[in-house]
């Protein structure tokens, strides 16, 4: 079962039978085992890639049962090939021929006001191409382009409609509408979902060339750079002597346009044919009024659109000489998949200059969107995805195609929640029988994950109704759990083997798919769960597993199962949410089973959805793997903090954590510094206070080098790669860490690291992120141990003054900050209470009310 946010609430199920026999089948046994309370067999919860029927189901909390049964009822009685059922959240396919697959990249005109919000608050990708092109502009003393779809609240009506004239102008509407393909097309990456081949519509023509040619997600700010410079270059173009305009034309088939076209030589063209339905006039505004007149005489409707050039018509040849200036900046390469063009229907050269060429061409051009998919329909595309912010070039492909069998569907919409059309999209893709990695997809669009970082150029207000909102998700996230326990994996315990895993570990048991632990892990009996907790003493601390305790139980967990000797390869990192102790416990449920390319590893609170996953395999030895080589660049002696200073104003570790001895070089690139071991490991994998220096020294670099606040949390939540080389260094062992850092946008940072010790390799880090949470005063005061004052006691609480800023940070951060301030401030039996039901409005009402001034939240 994979899970993605309906308004944060719903489940996707993706089902498949060899015949439709089969699929009822299935369907059978899960509403049997449902009814009885059995667990399912997990066979029938993965979807097989050669089955021809194929069925997602979008299940809300405590639907299941009524979904799978409507489900069955439908399925019993159809003998379509396809069937959707939105409001029952069922897509069904039948024999149905994924074909080939296209992403489709609309070009000005799909970008908005608010586009891709949820998505900027959930999608790394999103919010580190638009904070790429904000810092590219920022650079050059300009505005950042996101405040024109993230506009403040309070703008003022001439302001107001000044950012509207900018959305729509090519000095910044362009780049955002690129900007937010390239996001898109990288998100759809991260869910496995990749093209045959790729085609732009308009400018959309950039987004294309620059997803075949480069390194989408390396060369994020070298992209942005080009993206300004080419703005730069249109705008730089004097207004058209002449007022231009363009308009929409539909319900007026194409030979009676071209007749009116004709009519008005040299100043009316028709600019784009979109599909049968739709087509695009261009000229000087006085021949589109005159010809709009014309066309609706004819029973025809036209539209005016927010233009003030006329695209793709020869009126446009001053500003597409600027772009062709520009393209020869725009390092393209030999495109890895085919680039088909709307100026011929067919794919274009595979020669980067040719590329560039017809780029310039399609500017003075008519689009010919409708050829084209024809074309590639022609060619065997069968699937059409647009990859944007909107559905436009979806429905032009559906009117094109009409009757023909084929799937047009897209990755957003306006008006819909990012996460949900996401997840719609996975439907339809599974339904049209395309193979889809669900867990790729749970990782990515599934529960929240450690935070969800609101746009910060700048933050939308939030409204009144939020509070109401996480009571429905805490609702959810019941009904997710227990569907989870009914339909947790029946496991046959075998004889274990005798364990060399770390006490952390627990204890672990064989079944027939792998292995399964279940350890209650306790602060007060290991002294490395204490010594990582939120909050300083005299405070009471909420201990928090770390992000690197969690990579060497799984490390543990896949040897055990595997019974290989060489370096542990970790990959595929992903922490979801944190793992805390909230009354000094946790309950830590642990599964291992084989994988395609490893050994797959989930750890979560008993019963609750995995809060982090990887896979896990073993190099043959640490000897295949030379020392990587970090290049840090020029570097100095801090100037302003040390380890000493770091530990004392700043981290939240204790003793056991304090693994930074000096610091010795600082500069742009990274961060160098000398570790020490302070005790024997309990693990055989490695050291978790050890490797949790590598986001220490990343802090230590934000502090330094970034001159940014101690007021900002750094917390690790993904890694591409990580290689633990074997035993941890004995204490006293001198480590070396040499750490790259680079920022993605300003909430978070890319970590590469390497640690060696006497000539050894200890652990090498590949491609680590950091999510940075500018924290509000008093919280980063008890964080981090700050400035004077009392510390949060049980039955102090928060003075009035202190409200505003907790309340900010459960708002923008998470619930976690909501127990941090619980654990703090509430007495056993109250915290007891909130647990049960964890409202923040009852929860800061009740610590102001223990406050000695005294406060009531409403």
């Amino acid at each position: 079962m994979k899970h993605f946010p309906d308004d944060v609430r719903s489940s996707l199920v993706l089902l498949s039978g060899a015949d439709r026999g089969g699929l009822l089948a299935v369907l059978d046994r899960l509403i049997a085992g449902l009814s009885a309370g059995r667990p399912s067999d997990p066979s029938d919860l993965i979807a097989q890639a050669g089955h021809p029927e194929r069925l997602a189901l979008i299940v809300p909390p405590g639907r299941l049962g009524a979904r799978l049964t409507a489900a069955r009822e439908q399925l019993g009685v159809t003998r379509k090939a396809r069937l959707a059922v939105r409001d029952q959240g069922l897509f069904f396919g039948s024999g149905v021929d994924s074909g080939r697959v296209v992403f489709l990249f609309p070009g000005e005109g799909s970008q908005r006001v608010g586009m891709l919000r949820d998505a900027f608050q959930r999608l790394a990708p999103v919010e580190a191409w638009f904070g790429a092109l904000d810092e590219t502009y920022l650079a050059e003393g300009e505005l950042p382009p996101s405040r024109l779809i993230y506009p403040p609240a309070d703008l003022d009506p001439e302001q107001a409609e000044a950012d509207r004239r900018a959305l729509l102008d090519i000095g910044h509407g362009a780049q955002l509408c690129t900007v937010a393909n390239l996001a898109l097309f990288e998100v759809l990456g991260d869910l496995g979902i990749v093209p045959d081949a790729v085609l732009g519509h308009s400018n959309g023509e950039h987004a294309a060339a620059i997803a075949a040619c480069m390194d989408v997600g390396h060369e994020r700010a070298r992209i942005c750079r080009w993206l300004r410079l080419a703005s730069r270059a249109g705008q730089a173009v004097p207004p058209p002597r002449q007022a231009e305009a363009m308009a929409a034309v539909s319900a007026l088939n194409l030979s009676s346009l071209e007749t009116i076209v004709s009519g008005h030589p040299g100043t009316l063209f028709v600019a784009m044919d979109n599909c049968p339905m739709q087509q695009v006039i261009g000229g000087t505004l006085d021949a589109v009024a005159a010809a709009a007149k014309t066309i609706t005489a004819l029973g025809g409707i036209c539209r005016t659109l927010p233009f003030e050039r006329a695209y793709h018509t020869p009126l446009f040849a001053a500003w597409a000489a600027a772009l062709d200036a520009s393209y020869k900046d725009l390092a393209l390469a030999t495109p890895r998949l085919p680039i088909v063009s709307c100026l011929s229907g067919a794919p274009l050269p595979a020669d980067p200059a040719n590329i560039r060429r017809a780029m310039t061409r399609q500017w003075t051009a008519m689009v010919g969107l409708r050829q084209a998919v024809e074309a590639l329909y022609g060619e065997g595309f069968r699937t059409f995805i647009e990859v944007g912010p909107d559905g436009k070039l979806t429905n032009f492909v559906r009117d094109t195609l009409r009757d023909r069998p084929h799937l047009a569907c897209s990755a957003a919409l306006a008006g819909q929640n990012d996460l949900t059309q996401l997840g719609r999209m996975v439907a339809l893709l599974h339904a049209q029988g395309l193979t889809i990695d669900g867990d790729r997809v749970n990782r990515l669009i599934g529960p929240a994950p450690l935070s969800s970082p609101p746009p910060q150029r700048p933050s939308p207000a939030r409204t009144a109704g939020l509070l109401a909102q996480r009571a429905l998700v805490a609702a959810a996230r019941g009904g997710l759990a227990r569907m989870e326990r009914l339909y947790s994996i029946h496991h046959t315990p075998m004889p274990a083997r005798p364990a060399s895993a770390g006490r952390l570990a627990g204890p672990l048991s064989f079944t027939g798919r792998g292995l399964v632990g279940r350890r209650r892990l306790c602060r007060r009996t290991d002294p490395l769960l204490a010594d990582h907790s939120f909050g300083r003493p005299p405070a009471r601390p909420l201990p928090v597993l770390s992000f690197t305790t969690s990579l060497v139980i799984a490390a543990e967990a896949a040897r055990h199962l595997s019974r290989v000797s060489g370096p542990a390869v970790l990959t595929d990192i992903q922490a979801q949410r944190w793992l805390r102790l909230n009354d000094g416990t946790l309950d830590l449920a642990l599964v291992a089973e084989h994988a395609e390319t490893g050994i797959s590893v989930r750890l979560s609170e008993a019963g609750v959805p995995p809060a982090f996953t990887t896979t896990v395999s073993f190099a043959q030895s640490a000897a295949t793997h030379a020392t990587p080589v970090v290049d840090l660049g020029p570097l100095r002696p801090p100037q302003c903090w040390s380890p000493a200073a770091f530990y004392r104003d700043y981290a939240f570790h204790g003793p056991r954590f304090q693994g930074l001895d000096r610091v010795t070089g600082v500069g742009p690139g990274g961060v160098e510094g000398q570790l020490r071991v302070s005790a024997p490991s309990a693990s055989t994998e490695g050291d978790p206070a050890l490797l949790d220096c590598v986001g220490q020294l990343v802090a230590f670099w934000l502090l330094e080098e970034k001159r940014l606040p101690p007021t900002i949390g750094a917390f690790p939540y993904t890694a591409r790669e990580i290689i633990l080389y074997g035993p941890p260094p004995p204490p006293g062992t001198p480590v070396t860490c040499r750490v790259a850092v680079t920022m993605i946008g300003q909430s978070y940072t890319r970590a590469d690291a390497v640690l060696t010790a006497a000539g050894r390799l200890v652990a090498t880090v590949d491609g680590q992120q950091q999510r940075l949470m500018r924290l509000p005063d008093a919280v980063a005061r008890h964080l981090f141990g700050q400035g004077g004052g009392r510390p949060l006691s049980p039955g102090r609480g928060i003075a009035s003054a202190e409200v505003a800023d907790w309340a900010r940070a459960i708002r923008d951060h998470g619930e976690i900050w909501a127990s941090l301030l619980a654990h703090a401030v509430l007495d056993d039996a109250s915290f007891i209470q909130w647990q049960q039901t964890p409202d923040s409005a009852w929860l800061l009402a009740r610590a102001a009310h223990r406050s000695p001034v005294g406060v009531v939240v409403g």
